[in-house]
């Protein structure tokens, strides 16, 4: 809320109780039980981008973040939502990065979102298949059933290497910005 505050002085995001929450026998990254906390600026909107947070039913920890964009309602304005959400969300994770480089990580995280390597068949759990990391935090793209998916985990280096030793391609989020 900070950084769109500092934008358009006002907040965006509404009390985390008054979000959508349901309950969800396990994640990608959890075969635990979990809470999806989902946040919408107007629920009746359907192809409205989306916030939501992944959290164990016994804590507030955060297991994962996704930002979503329906591409089967895209519109010029609602898709220009979507990459405010994602760079304020990737402003508050990276604070040091420029505004340059945040929109940066952005276009290729969108992009690799619809690259064929990133695309989730219909039934298939999301994961990672390509993921970028600065050593805590992971950013991973996929696209499933119509919907662009921008994701933020938490990582360790022994959680880096299972996840290579699965097959995912694993990148320096660095390298994005050394692309050019």
């Amino acid at each position: 809320n900070e950084h769109y505050w500092n934008r358009h002085y006002a907040a965006y995001l509404s009390a985390s109780s008054e979000w959508g929450r349901s309950r969800q026998t396990r994640t990608a990254h959890s075969s635990y039980e979990s809470y999806v906390y989902r946040f919408s600026e107007d629920v009746r909107i359907w192809s409205m981008p989306t916030i939501s947070i992944y959290t164990p039913t016994d804590s507030n920890a955060v297991q994962e973040i996704t930002l979503d964009f329906d591409d089967h309602g895209y519109t010029e304005p609602l898709y220009l939502k979507f990459k405010e959400i994602c760079f304020f969300s990737l402003k508050t994770l990276f604070p040091d990065y420029t505004d340059a480089e945040i929109e940066q990580v952005f276009g290729v995280l969108m992009d690799k979102s619809h690259d064929p390597v990133c695309f989730i068949p219909d039934g298939e759990e999301p994961a990672p298949k390509l993921l970028y990391s600065d050593g805590t935090v992971g950013l991973y793209p996929y696209y499933a059933t119509g919907v662009a998916h921008i994701c933020i985990i938490p990582v360790t280096e022994q959680y880096l290497d299972a996840l290579a030793a699965q097959g995912v391609q694993i990148h320096s989020l660095d390298s994005i910005l050394q692309e050019n």
